[in-house]
């Protein structure tokens, strides 16, 4: 499947939609709603599209569920949002994720598969088993970023008064994942 821009200046979330559908199912991502799920034996990747409650400003988090441990009430074993470190990149983004922001859409369409492979590839795409997990999870900060059940598991320290490194890290993801499974993705 090929998302083809139009020239306009209106993207709409149906069509962000597709274009990230266009980037992931390649990569072996399908779509469920506004997730993107994939299965592997022990990790199951979720990536998903965010409208904010008051604007039509979008979020691109990810998500990574253990398929050896449960969930124990949480949505994953770990999730954060996509941005960049570098404060410059990361307002791009967030520009071309507000589609209220008048941008041609082949610009926006172009600067959106870039940043959607890069992060993909660079964050998402590195984890494809529990010790790649906990790797990444050994270097996280803040720690309190990473659920209980997630650090009791993998061993990882517990800290009680660290403070959020940057926005991204600390944005609370509430989302629609059911530990029963009703969501599509496998929770055993």
């Amino acid at each position: 499947m090929e998302y083809r821009a139009r020239n306009v200046l209106n993207m709409n979330g149906k069509e962000l939609r597709e274009l990230i559908s266009a980037e992931l199912a390649p990569l072996g991502y399908r779509r469920l709603a506004s997730d993107w799920i994939k299965d592997s034996d022990e990790v199951t990747k979720v990536i998903n599209l965010q409208k904010s409650n008051f604007s039509n400003q979008y979020y691109l988090n990810y998500d990574y569920i253990l398929k050896n441990i449960p969930l124990e009430g949480i949505i994953s074993h770990f999730g954060s949002r996509f941005g960049a470190e570098d404060l410059k990149e990361n307002k791009r983004i967030t520009q071309f994720l507000d589609l209220e922001n008048i941008t041609a859409d082949d610009e926006r369409t172009i600067e959106l598969r870039n940043f959607i492979r890069k992060f993909v590839l660079e964050k998402v795409e590195q984890i494809r088993t529990e010790e790649d997990l906990k790797q990444m999870l050994e270097r996280w900060e803040p720690k309190n970023m990473i659920p209980g059940v997630t650090k009791r598991y993998f061993g990882l320290r517990e800290e009680t008064h660290a403070k959020p490194s940057n926005q991204n890290q600390a944005a609370t993801i509430i989302r629609r994942y059911k530990p029963n499974g009703d969501n599509g993705v496998s929770h055993n």
